[in-house]
């Protein structure tokens, strides 16, 4: 997810959680799209959407990252039930079960890497530039 879809994706718990936002300064609001973008930055802004969507649904408080990298684990049963489903009773159309295939692609590995906290070197970079002020 790329700074700019991450701004769009806080810009939506914004609007779904207005209290907890309401008093944020310029320099919080942009170390929460730093940490957020870099939590999230091999992942789909898609696949992001999807479990701030199922969470905003089911949660009176915004998400925390733990949260919807949960969700995002999550969704990977949901997906492979659906396509399950679909073998046994072709509920899909070709090109949404390709869709849901390539999800579970995209989800597979994160599953994994989501199992433990990033390291040093994903945190910093290979550049071993410090990105914290």
């Amino acid at each position: 997810m790329t700074r700019e879809e991450t701004i769009k994706v806080l810009a939506i718990l914004k609007a779904a959680y207005p209290n907890s936002y309401k008093n944020m300064s310029k320099d919080e609001a942009n170390g929460t799209v730093m940490i957020w973008s870099m939590q999230f930055a091999k992942v789909p802004v898609e696949l992001v959407m999807i479990a701030i969507n199922k969470l905003i649904s089911t949660s009176p408080f915004p998400p925390a990252i733990c949260e919807v990298k949960d969700r995002i684990k999550g969704l990977y049963w949901e997906v492979w039930e659906i396509l399950k489903i679909n073998e046994q009773y072709k509920t899909l159309s070709s090109e949404q079960e390709a869709m849901y295939r390539r999800m579970l692609d995209i989800i597979e590995p994160l599953r994994s890497e989501y199992k433990s906290e990033p390291s040093i070197t994903e945190l910093i970079g290979d550049d071993r530039k410090l990105y914290l002020n």
